[in-house]
């Protein structure tokens, strides 16, 4: 799974989704064009030529109408009709008008890459008899792995319910593919070079494929990753304050170190839930996070706050219709503790068995590592810092590494695998015919 670094403003979530499916440019290179291009950029491509003066008059009609393979081509009008309009993406440029930002492109992957090549090398350092791992792996239960796999599905089947919450009406829904785009976000996403953005960018061009609207398509992605970072945090704040109320004796000896930070992030989780609800608090973020999207050339102050305002206005819409915010929370949640689940059988295959407070630490620990920006899965860095809390627990490090390779295979790789799938489903797969009322909707507008 993955997400942005922090629990960022909810409006933050929209305006950083729009960012990076406007600015990520690899769908394009791949054929594919990213969600973020606007339908006056769209038409402009693929409009052809109108008539010269000299040609007949008759001509123009034709000129003018859009071919059914344009035609296919455009978004459909959200199923929402009471969703407010967003604006346009921004685009920054040179002066020459080239895409600006080329070397921080590149160093989003080079620095992931060698960030995780280093914390391998400090594993593989670490890890001590490699045999021993081996023989811990040959003799893990298949029957226990099954209960593992069990609990993976389930964590990506809350997780297509938390999408397709977000999805709105039914006639988005089915362009959506929640389930699908779930393994697309969550699971191939989060292990490309510069995850998140790249699943991101991914899911949209397929949505963008299947006619979905931009502006809907930019609120389920940002407010869904809104939502498993803030989930993220608030499950790791409970998890700190288990291991505080529970009598195992272990080596973290400042357990109010963990009840302070518990509590805190708590606190804090809570008063963010009020302020995303003010207007003004939407200006703020729209004015500095249009100002750090484009330090050589911002739009004028009074344009950033708009836009903040207008998504503010949109992602509003979107959780208090229906009342969805809890469900939300709770998709989310339960997505993240059958994930939880996943690493404890995977820790009992292998033979491991650890209290309820040292597997909720040792998750907590797992996840938030996954979590950094633009490091795969926290490639390397998991692999490093779950294995060393377990061992401070008295697992041999070699057997809490062994476990751990377990739960990757199932929680991340596997994932990946079936998003590929689902990827490619997606692309090649013929988008849903238009229903009558999104015909009548398009008309409309």
């Amino acid at each position: 799974m993955s997400a942005d670094q922090g629990p960022p403003p909810l409006v933050g979530a929209g305006l950083a989704a729009d960012g990076i499916l406007a600015h990520s440019g690899g769908p394009d290179s791949a054929g594919i064009s990213a969600p973020g291009i606007s339908a006056p950029g769209r038409d402009a491509l693929e409009t052809p030529p109108a008539p010269s003066a000299a040609a007949p008059s008759d001509a123009a009609p034709s000129a003018a109408a859009p071919s059914d393979a344009e035609d296919l081509a455009c978004e459909l009008p959200d199923a929402d009709p009471d969703l407010p309009e967003v604006p346009d993406p921004e685009t920054e440029t040179d002066d020459c008008g080239r895409p600006a930002g080329r070397a921080r492109k590149v160093a989003r992957v080079v620095v992931p890459l060698l960030i995780g090549a280093a914390a391998i090398a400090v594993v593989a350092g670490a890890a001590g008899d490699a045999g021993a791992m081996v023989r811990a792996l040959r003799g893990v239960r298949p029957g226990v792995i099954g209960l593992a796999l069990v609990c993976e599905v389930v964590s990506f089947g809350f997780l297509g319910l938390h999408l397709r919450a977000l999805g709105g009406p039914g006639a988005n829904v089915r362009r959506l593919a929640p389930f699908r785009i779930a393994t697309i976000v969550f699971g191939l996403g989060s292990i490309m070079p510069a995850a998140p953005a790249e699943g991101l960018v991914m899911a949209g061009s397929a949505l963008k494929h299947r006619r979905l609207a931009r502006r809907r398509t930019v609120l389920v992605l940002g407010v869904s990753q809104f939502f498993g970072t803030t989930g993220l945090y608030g499950l790791a704040a409970l998890d700190a304050l288990v291991v505080v109320i529970s009598a195992h004796d272990g080596p973290i000896a400042a357990r109010w170190l963990l009840l302070v930070g518990g509590i805190g992030t708590l606190l804090v989780l809570a008063a963010l839930a009020v302020v995303l609800t003010r207007r003004r608090f939407a200006e703020l973020a729209g004015l500095i996070a249009g100002r750090l999207r484009h330090l050589r050339h911002p739009a004028p102050a009074s344009e950033r706050r708009e836009r903040g305002v207008v998504w503010h206005d949109a992602a509003m819409h979107v959780l208090t219709e229906h009342h969805k915010a809890p469900w939300l929370l709770v998709t989310i949640l339960l997505g993240w503790a059958f994930d939880g689940g996943c690493l404890y059988f995977a820790l009992r295959a292998i033979g491991v068995h650890v209290g309820l407070d040292v597997l909720l630490l040792g998750y907590s620990v797992s996840a938030a590592a996954s979590f950094i920006p633009f490091i795969p899965a926290g490639l390397g860095v998991v692999e490093t810092l779950t294995p060393a809390l377990l061992h401070l627990y008295g697992v041999p490090l070699e057997t809490a590494l062994a476990g751990l390779l377990v739960y990757r295979a199932l929680g991340t790789f596997l994932p990946a695998l079936v998003g590929v799938g689902a990827l490619a489903s997606l692309r090649f797969q013929k988008a849903p015919e238009e229903l009558p009322e999104e015909a009548a909707e398009r008309a409309a507008a």
